[in-house]
């Protein structure tokens, strides 16, 4: 009687311990469902931010180089003066924007690590 008893206490934990693998699974695919959708979800605001920012930039732009052309008394001088500009900018990003833009991506990440860590620990 007492060998039934055991067996039936080792199959009883048995289907505890695989409930509860089996739901630490699926908080584990939700953690991973909310992670990847809150990075889907920033990109897809950068890329439409980005994408009516340079709306506005080619329009302001465009405009901009107008208004020196007819100030300058030559069209095409105005164009080249916002070119000259717009390579000027390129050149300081190139310079100065790589190890900046790598510094916040890098703090950023492991600000999101941390965030995850303290909110595992609190819950």
């Amino acid at each position: 009687m007492e060998i039934l008893d055991q067996k039936s206490r080792v199959e009883e934990l048995t289907s505890h311990v695989m409930e509860y693998l089996d739901t630490r699974w699926d908080l584990l695919v939700l953690d991973m469902t909310e992670k990847s959708l809150t990075a889907a979800s920033g990109i897809m605001t950068v890329l439409i931010l980005t994408i009516f920012g340079g709306i506005a930039l080619v329009f302001a732009s465009l405009g901009t180089a107008i208004w020196l052309g007819q100030r300058m008394h030559s069209p095409v001088a105005g164009y080249f003066v916002i070119a000259g500009v717009f390579v000027g900018l390129l050149a300081l990003a190139l310079t100065f924007a790589r190890n900046y833009i790598r510094t916040v991506v890098t703090n950023s990440v492991l600000e999101s690590i941390k965030d995850d860590n303290e909110d595992e620990t609190t819950s």
